[in-house]
């Protein structure tokens, strides 16, 4: 028996989606309309069948549970890994080629297939054109957007930024592409490109959709005053006087002072945006004065569909460390600023948050465990085939470098430094000693991890490029 979401209107599709709207069909309804369906080839309907069927199964829910809601699914869909389910690279695409081509068959979602043979004879005038530039690279990028232009009939020349719009709401409502925002930041940087490049393409350039808007103004629309007392903050942060009151007792590093700076000045724009006059912002105090400050945080809210991001949270983080430490405030007016700034921070999760559980979960398989614990000598091992000296050589890099991350809780960064006669001791085979020093790692504390990787000793040789590699020849 199958059936359609007419009672789950109350199922969520996560965090900022509202829930499957009522009358959705289900997977298992799809399928039984599929094999009614005799004017399919038989083949076809059983391919088609079978693309939905195991997209459920993988997604570990009967047919009837599964409903054709792009933004329920497409997620879902996303953070699935096929190996880790022994499922290949090439059998999964098979799958979902499958379901897609019963979802547009049943019209729930966009097919996505028109052929350029199809297109009216005015774009594919321009489509010519710029497949003979130079700039054919933009093919992939432009097809799907001028597609959509074509069905709806918009002429090239009439091409704007409401069109780009609603491209996106049809590739996020209507398809099962990955990451929908990602296609049309691509579709248009391809569209001004070929506007700029490509003989006979329209030439209006196209403005970024409204999540992609950057509200950042330049330094010289603040007066000298302002940007010079956030240099001056910024200086202190970085190289702090020891004897100074109130003074950090560290310096900060050079990508947190420069985030600093970015966030000031980044708020300073935001309240020109949200109706302040430039003139008012006169020095960091003006910043964080309250009534300043809600009216920025609301203007950011706004844009934001009232949820409380990352950004926000970081932004009022760093305005609290203004209020705090660095503005002259009356106490009533500090206490004001404080309770607002702390109204948009985040809190932090206890533990691991719910990506980093998700990301680890496969690991719950003792035999993915067992075959990603092998896997850096497996690289190592295998490198012996490689012909190229600079490709055998790199890929027993990747080997130690998954090796190292694997038991040594060190940052990438400290990882892509490491120097093999400085960082690396060795103490006979197979007993290797990373060291790193305090001004090297993050926390300001020397840290060092015993490497008993058995099928390596620490040697290095000359990789083609000149740097030392950590891996033997031959």
């Amino acid at each position: 028996m199958t059936r359609n979401f007419s009672d789950q209107t109350s199922w969520s599709t996560g965090a900022g989606i509202g829930p499957v709207p009522s009358g959705t069909l289900s997977f298992g309804e799809c399928i039984a309309r599929i094999t009614a369906d005799t004017a399919l080839p038989r083949d076809r309907r059983r391919d088609m069948i079978s693309g939905l069927a195991r997209v459920a199964e993988v997604l570990n829910r009967h047919p009837d549970a599964v409903p054709v809601h792009v933004p329920w699914l497409q997620p879902r869909l996303e953070e699935l890994r096929p190996k880790a389910l022994r499922i290949t690279a090439k059998t999964w695409a098979n799958i979902l080629s499958n379901m897609k081509a019963a979802l547009a068959h049943l019209g729930c979602i966009e097919s996505g297939t028109k052929p350029v043979a199809a297109l009216s004879p005015s774009w594919a005038a321009n489509w010519r054109a710029l497949r003979q530039s130079a700039e054919s690279g933009l093919v992939p990028g432009l097809w799907g957007f001028v597609a959509y232009l074509d069905d709806r009939a918009v002429a090239p020349e009439n091409v704007g930024a409401e069109h780009l719009t609603n491209y996106l709401a049809l590739v996020t409502t209507r398809s099962l592409r990955k990451h929908p925002v990602d296609v049309v930041r691509r579709a248009r940087t391809a569209w001004n490109r070929a506007a700029e490049l490509v003989p006979g393409w329209p030439t209006q350039k196209l403005e970024p959709i409204a999540s992609d808007r950057v509200y950042r103004l330049p330094d010289s629309e603040f007066s000298g005053q302002f940007i010079a007392e956030v240099d001056t903050l910024i200086y202190s942060l970085a190289k702090p006087d020891p004897l100074a009151a109130g003074m950090l007792q560290r310096a900060m590093r050079p990508d947190t002072v420069k985030a600093r700076r970015g966030q000031f000045t980044r708020f300073a724009a935001v309240l020109v945006h949200a109706g302040l006059p430039v003139e008012r912002i006169e020095g960091l105090r003006d910043l964080v004065f309250p009534a300043n400050l809600e009216l920025g945080f609301r203007w950011l809210l706004q844009r934001s569909n009232n949820v409380k991001t990352p950004g926000i949270s970081n932004m009022a983080v760093a305005l609290r460390v203004l209020v705090r430490h660095h503005t002259t405030l009356s106490d009533e007016e500090r206490t004001r600023a404080e309770d607002l700034c702390s109204k948009l921070i985040l809190q932090r999760t206890d533990g691991l948050t719910e990506k980093n559980r998700k990301r680890l979960m496969p690991f719950n398989d003792a035999g993915l465990t067992d075959a990603f614990l092998s896997l850096a000598q497996e690289l190592w091992t295998t490198a012996k085939a490689c012909r190229n000296p600079a490709a055998r050589a790199l890929q027993r890099e990747t080997a130690i470098a998954i090796e190292m991350l694997t038991f040594c809780p060190i940052r990438r960064k400290n990882l892509t430094e490491i120097h093999v006669e400085r960082d690396l001791q060795r103490h006979g085979p197979g007993n290797v000693v990373l060291n790193l020093q305090a001004d090297q790692t993050k926390t300001g504390r020397a840290i060092s991890f015993v490497l008993r990787i058995t099928w390596w000793d620490g040697s290095t040789h000359t990789c083609a490029n000149g740097r030392a590699c950590c891996a033997r020849p031959g």
